[in-house]
């Protein structure tokens, strides 16, 4: 199992796990205080030594973990929380279906929108799953949206894991465009009405002082997100069904 760790910016940063069965990396993040050590998922259960092993290269071991967050409910956004058993744990309500029986106990449902938690502000995104959400680092202006949009299988850019990756963003341009115009294609991406899809992406526009863009799986881009991200809602603003 291979991971790759990288500093996105002062005391946050990106391990993504490199996932052979999926042919992708499964991203988790961490984000560094000087009273707390922040989670954003824990990747597949199976892969949680490389988690640890990445974490261990940020100088961090999992029982310095104080808080977790998931931006959704997917097994390779939780299964890697056995590592945590000291951190207070967050989910939305609406995805503590997704979680395991056995581990819904050490779960706090109330990741709501727009809640404030430890810094954090919440946008419950709804699409990608009904309690997916999006969380934005207020010291870092660091924004993580996890499966809302993210690079499933896309090679990571010649820059490296964080990059501003323009080849990267023109092919999730092209993608996001051809939802737009395409039903079909809107149809394979998943049962969710497409205007959840539209409607999240317009709720990331309050963080349009981002940093940073986090998803689930694949690079990080920085530099100019908030026009990035205007840039994708433009394209489908007249897609409302």
């Amino acid at each position: 199992m291979t991971y790759q760790s990288a500093e996105i910016t002062n005391g946050v940063y990106a391990l993504a796990i490199w996932d052979e069965a999926w042919n992708s990396f499964n991203n988790c993040y961490l984000v560094l205080r000087r009273d707390a050590a922040i989670m954003i998922d824990a990747g597949k259960r199976e892969h949680t030594d490389a988690l640890i092993a990445g974490l261990a290269a940020c100088g961090t071991a999992p029982s310095d973990v104080t808080t977790l967050f998931l931006t959704h409910g997917h097994h390779d956004h939780v299964g890697g929380s056995i590592a945590f058993s000291k951190a207070a744990k967050f989910i939305h309500p609406e995805d503590a279906p997704h979680l395991p029986s056995g581990l819904r106990p050490e779960f706090s449902m109330n990741l709501l929108d727009a809640a404030e938690r430890h810094g954090f502000d919440c946008s419950v995104l709804g699409h990608h799953t009904e309690g997916s959400v999006a969380l934005y680092d207020r010291t870092s202006g660091v924004l993580f949206t996890g499966d809302h949009l993210a690079f499933f299988g896309d090679p990571l850019p010649a820059e490296g894991l964080v990059a501003k990756a323009p080849e990267l963003r023109e092919r999730a341009y092209r993608f996001v465009s051809g939802l737009a115009h395409d039903p079909a294609d809107r149809e394979r991406l998943g049962p969710a009405p497409f205007h959840r899809f539209v409607d999240g992406l317009v709720s990331l526009r309050r963080f349009g002082a981002a940093t940073a863009w986090c998803t689930g799986h694949g690079a990080v881009l920085i530099g100019d997100i908030g026009t990035y991200i205007n840039t994708l809602i433009t394209c489908m603003a007249e897609i409302r069904q």
